[in-house]
């Protein structure tokens, strides 16, 4: 039995390194969850929610539910945070991170943001949810574990009204920590990964635009990975794309502008060997942009939909 559940706490140890960072298919609408120099680009204050169904199908298969804001300081600084539960079978890993950024306007078109932020995570393994053939058994009982785990994060974005490319690295610190502390020697720990992420707004017409993106993920003791994106905006209000990610999925994905409110949602269509036990993935987002100050200008030509950063 032992060994059942060291295989069990392996299998799910190896799909947490996916899951360290929570996947999303909408992070062109809130840059700030994988790069936090984006805090405060806008120039509004930005409130946002969403909810992340992977691999419909497949029994406790990742959820994960994200609640975030971000907004612009005097002086240049932006400011946010974001507050995430993600769950996988018997493990949650639930925290906040909050973010800080400075503002560096390099001439009327372009501007260089430098953010820096700290994460702190709850990892639980919850035993009443894994059953064994022997009640109470003491291989279970013995490995439930509860650890809050602190690290860094930090990123660069240069952006402008069309253009936006950045850089960003989280888990600055690799906690070493073992967390789920069995005696068999399973490794899991926070690893270092990178996102490198660009892309350029097209105004194909005065009403629609089309806009081409990459991001790019470097992660410890994960595979390379990488998204290929392709959206086109209608009169700054409505909006559709697709995502190609390697190996993994295509994510079809649609969305509206009502006044202030943003609604999006994505499907990911599975094309790696798990598309036979699933029938995909469904993300949800609503978010809410808050006029800033004495700004009365008209929303759709304040904000873009897919980060062209039209305020700063």
């Amino acid at each position: 039995m032992k060994l059942r559940i060291t295989l069990f706490i392996v299998l799910f140890s190896t799909m947490s390194f996916a899951q360290q960072i929570a996947l999303t298919s909408q992070y062109m609408l809130n840059e700030m969850s994988i790069n936090p120099a984006a805090a405060g680009l806008r120039g509004n204050v930005q409130l946002g929610a969403s909810f992340r169904r992977q691999w419909a199908g497949i029994d406790q298969a990742p959820v994960t539910q994200t609640v975030w804001g971000q907004g612009s300081l005097k002086y240049n600084f932006g400011i946010g945070g974001s507050i995430y539960n993600d769950v996988t079978g018997p493990t949650r890993r639930t925290g906040f991170s909050p973010t800080l950024a400075y503002k560096l306007k390099l001439n009327s078109d372009y501007v260089l943001s430098f953010g820096v932020g700290a994460s702190f995570t709850q990892f639980y393994l919850d035993q009443n949810r894994i059953q064994t053939e022997n009640p109470n058994d003491i291989a279970v009982l013995q490995n439930s574990n509860n650890k809050l785990i602190p690290d860094a994060n930090a990123g660069l974005m240069l952006a402008s009204k069309k253009l936006f490319v950045g850089i960003s690295a989280w888990h600055l610190i690799q906690s070493k920590r073992d967390l789920f502390d069995i005696q068999k020697n399973v490794v899991n720990t926070l690893d270092r990964t990178y996102y490198f992420m660009g892309g350029y707004t097209f105004e194909l017409s005065p009403k629609l635009d089309l806009t081409p993106s990459t991001v790019v993920r470097l992660m410890g003791n994960a595979p390379f990975t990488f998204d290929m994106n392709a959206s086109l905006t209608y009169d700054k209000t409505y909006w559709g794309g697709v995502s190609y990610r390697f190996r993994d999925a295509i994510a079809l994905m649609v969305g509206a502008r009502v006044g202030p409110v943003r609604i999006g949602y994505s499907y990911d269509i599975t094309t790696s060997a798990l598309s036979k036990y699933n029938s995909g993935s469904h993300e949800l987002f609503l978010g809410i942009d808050i006029l800033k100050g004495k700004d009365k200008g008209s929303w759709k030509r304040r904000n873009r939909v897919y980060s062209t950063f039209s305020n700063f």
